[in-house]
């Protein structure tokens, strides 16, 4: 089942997955408010946020969900470093979701920057925002081809 279906949002929607810890908290709050402010369609979709609700503002564009449900997701961001990540980030490459993420030592294994996802410094919120709307509404191409060499990388033999 389509994630949009399962949450109640509306079909034409763009939506992204953000696994939650309590690490950068103010970081994703940041970069759904900068994207929730111009992009009327975009929901976010937050893994293991149920504990921090209180800190996170009631917003119609903000959904709770537990699973590791990608199907339907338009982009994971990953807004802190965390080992349990690594399994989500490869999911989403073997199911061709563009993924953004912070750099970070264990990320950095799978994501080169422009070819595999797209990277951002810790607590840049400005670029991360930039990272979802460019894959998301302006770049296409750059989407098409970051959703090719991360799904292929799955393939390759590591060194």
């Amino acid at each position: 089942m389509d994630i949009r279906e399962l949450l109640k949002i509306p079909k034409e929607s763009r939506v992204v997955l953000a696994p939650v810890k309590t690490k950068h908290l103010e970081t994703l709050l940041a970069v759904i408010h900068e994207l929730t402010l111009h992009h009327a369609d975009l929901h976010f979709v937050l893994k293991g946020a149920e504990k921090f609700q209180k800190k996170i503002p009631t917003h119609p564009k903000i959904h709770f969900h537990e699973s590791d449900h990608l199907e339907g997701i338009d982009a994971l961001l990953l807004t802190q470093e965390d080992k349990s990540f690594i399994d989500l980030t490869l999911k989403a490459f073997a199911l061709k979701i563009p993924v953004v993420s912070i750099v970070g030592k264990e990320i950095q294994k799978l994501i080169i920057h422009s070819v595999t996802g797209l990277l951002a410094h810790p607590k840049d919120a400005g670029m991360l925002a930039t990272h979802i709307e460019n894959l998301i509404y302006i770049d296409g191409g750059i989407k098409e081809k970051i959703k090719l060499q991360a799904s292929d990388s799955l393939l390759s033999p590591k060194t």
